[in-house]
């Protein structure tokens, strides 16, 4: 082609190249001569150049400068190459931390300075709070589930544990869920720890296209990769399924617990999103949310807590305990139908009328 020019890649100046880390950083490609990385190949990327400008700003290095720094060792040492906005969000995250050189300290724990789950922390009054709602009432807007809605113990925005035994139908009906969610216009990311195969054959199973459903698979993933995909993503619903994704170290101390799902809980609400993560109850059921197996602290950070369990065994109905921060919302039991179908019945207690009311009508006589 005419007046095309070639552009051969250049070097990295020096100054630049002696802050790049040279330990810690794994699945970089050997070097083929002694005097720096080969290439970073992509799943290393973003660690890679969050680690560098760390260092760039723990060196004093500004936003501006961190950014250009970044963006051009991003072309020559990344393969594929970053997209500018990403980089620029590596440069803005870390810029928010302060440029203080620290004098004497050695292998710093990444999380003093790539953290990813940061938020900008927000200022607001009372009366600002209340401007907001222009004199009307704040009112919580639940989630469709199973045709209700008032009763529905999924709410927009917030964060949700939702526990049970295993194999007692989590995902199936959060599957479900998804289907009306989306019809109602949500968009759903659900980050899964099981097989793409196992998905093909599940959602086969339905007419439904599941527009607005996105799956991620993430069995193995860092905590970091998933708190940076979900402040990310566009959708409005966030599902982890399950938490063994997390990795948390000790699932029964409240501080692991804490510092995992913090930045989880603080990304959702950043970008307000729903989350909904899925767990596992303990082999004896406690009451008042205490059946979520492992620490208090699973139940504690979150807004919402949910337990599933059967109403009775061999039933084909389960009942959803809630417990949220706010107002009270009922139980609410649910049942699967023989045509593979499933409604909403209500709270527990009109259940049980219900059925009562049913039987006194097959022994009254017709005159009644």
């Amino acid at each position: 082609m005419k007046n095309e020019v070639v552009l051969e890649p250049q070097p990295i100046p020096e100054p630049l190249l002696s802050l790049m880390p040279r330990k810690g950083i794994g699945g970089i490609k050997q070097p083929r001569e002694h005097d720096g990385v080969e290439f970073i190949p992509e799943g290393y990327r973003n660690d890679f150049l969050t680690s560098l400008a760390g260092t760039m700003r723990r060196k004093g290095i500004n936003h501006y400068g961190m950014e250009k720094a970044l963006q051009e060792v991003n072309q020559t040492l990344c393969e594929p190459p970053l997209v500018d906005d990403e980089v620029s969000k590596i440069a803005k995250s870390i810029s928010k931390y302060p440029a203080v050189q620290i004098n004497g300290a050695k292998d710093l724990t990444p999380a003093l300075y790539i953290d990813q789950s940061e938020v900008r922390l927000e200022r607001v009054t009372a009366s600002q709070l209340r401007e907001e709602f222009m004199g009307g009432e704040a009112t919580l807007q639940p989630l469709p589930f199973l045709g209700e809605k008032e009763a529905s113990p999924f709410l927009q925005g917030f964060s949700h544990l939702f526990s049970g035994y295993p194999k007692t139908g989590k995902t199936e009906l959060l599957v479900r869920l998804a289907e009306e969610w989306g019809q109602a216009g949500e968009s759903i990311l659900w980050i899964t720890e099981e097989p793409r195969r196992a998905w093909t054959y599940r959602i086969s199973k339905f007419s439904y296209q599941f527009q607005n459903l996105t799956f991620m698979f993430a069995l193995g993933t860092t905590l970091r990769s998933l708190v940076s995909e979900i402040k990310k993503s566009n959708e409005n619903i966030v599902v982890i399924d399950t938490t063994n994704l997390l990795l948390i170290q000790n699932g029964n101390e409240p501080s692991p617990v804490n510092l995992t799902l913090t930045p989880v809980v603080a990304a959702c609400r950043e970008t307000q999103s729903t989350l909904i993560l899925v767990h596992h109850n303990r082999k004896a059921y406690g009451d008042y949310g205490s059946g979520a197996a492992g620490s208090y602290q699973f139940l504690a950070i979150v807004d919402c807590g949910l337990d599933l369990e059967r109403e009775k065994t061999g039933s084909t109905r389960r009942r959803i305990s809630n417990w949220s921060r706010l107002e009270s919302v009922p139980d609410i039991v649910y049942e699967l139908l023989d045509d593979g179908t499933m409604v909403a019945l209500g709270n527990p207690k009109q259940v049980e009328l219900s059925a009562v009311n049913d039987s006194i009508m097959q022994v009254l006589p017709d005159e009644w």
